[in-house]
């Protein structure tokens, strides 16, 4: 038996895997294979968000928590020692907030991306099924599972990103000497 979500259409039909798809009035809620996933941009968006929002502000925690440490050292009568550890601990200061300004570029790129908006090409926030997987066009965030469902998520300017972009449904495309099949763009 197949749990089956309303989508509004009008008819069922069968995949070229051989089980119900994807169908015009009723889908399953959970994928018949890779290639025909019921995945929802929005719901992965939103999910991007939460995750980069997790990032900023654990972040921000180890950003307080290194201040702490530094602030709280206290001068010993070993003066270099002293000095070594503070700047130890402000080079990592720096590279958190270098990470931390990263997250928060990530999150604007997101922000500017309408999860809503319906795209038949490749472009910054097409959802792209290939036979190779399911890549979502947004920022280099790499490889997440949602819903069981496996999703590389890259920026338009990664190498396989700069492939995708402009592409249709139906396109083959070459990338690291194999051929790629565009299924479905959303």
């Amino acid at each position: 038996s197949v749990d089956l979500k309303y989508t509004g259409r009008s008819e069922f039909t069968e995949s070229s895997c051989g089980k119900w798809e994807c169908g015009k009035k009723w889908r399953p809620l959970l994928p018949c294979c890779q290639n025909h996933s019921p995945l929802q941009k929005s719901l992965l968006h939103h999910h991007l968000l939460e995750l980069v929002a997790q990032k900023i502000t654990t972040a921000h925690q180890a950003i307080a928590s290194t201040r702490e440490s530094r602030d709280s050292d206290t001068k010993s009568s070993m003066g270099d020692k002293y000095e070594t550890s503070r700047e130890m601990a402000q080079q990592e200061l720096n590279r958190l907030e270098g990470q931390l300004a990263q997250a928060k570029a990530l999150q604007v790129d997101l922000q500017r991306i309408d999860p809503a908006k319906a795209t038949q090409k490749g472009e910054l926030g097409a959802l792209i099924e290939t036979n190779k997987g399911l890549f979502y066009l947004a920022i280099g965030w790499g490889k997440i599972t949602l819903d069981g469902v496996t999703v590389f998520v890259l920026s338009p300017a990664a190498p396989l990103g700069k492939h995708l972009i402009g592409c249709c449904t139906g396109d083959a495309i070459a990338f690291n000497g194999q051929q790629w099949q565009v299924t479905s763009i959303r």
